[in-house]
């Protein structure tokens, strides 16, 4: 693997199942850090087929994706509605964070550093913590 390409492991599962796009993806699986068109297809996808409303979700960027999802906020793991993808750079991560801000997902926006890559989604639920 060359110098530039970032490797992750990642889940994403659904409350009504993990959707056919996002077997591969399952944990355990190496994949490639993806671009921004990418990233805001597969969350975009992600969110339709598990339902609701923007103003249901948060989506935000870190350097640690799962961490922050299932320590910081709290996400269910094995139950909850998540995503997260990797980006090229922090600048990238932010520009997918602010394409869902603009159309009414919950989130802060503004945080992170030179190495957040990472953008993320997850449904809120009374256990998660915004």
């Amino acid at each position: 693997m060359g110098s530039n390409e970032k490797r992750r492991t990642e889940s994403s599962i659904c409350q009504i199942g993990i959707p056919k796009r996002f077997e591969s993806l399952a944990v355990g699986h190496t994949i490639m850090a993806v671009t921004c068109q990418q990233a805001r297809t597969d969350i975009t996808m992600y969110i339709t087929k598990c339902g609701g409303n923007p103003k249901d979700w948060y989506v935000g960027i870190a350097a640690d994706p799962r961490s922050r999802l299932f320590d910081e906020h709290q996400v269910d793991e094995n139950k909850g509605s998540w995503i997260y993808r990797t980006l090229d750079s922090d600048g990238d991560a932010r520009s997918v964070e602010r394409h869902f801000h603009e159309r009414g997902y919950q989130g802060a926006g503004g945080g992170g550093d030179d190495d957040t890559c990472g953008v993320y989604a997850y449904r809120i639920t009374s256990q998660t913590k915004e």
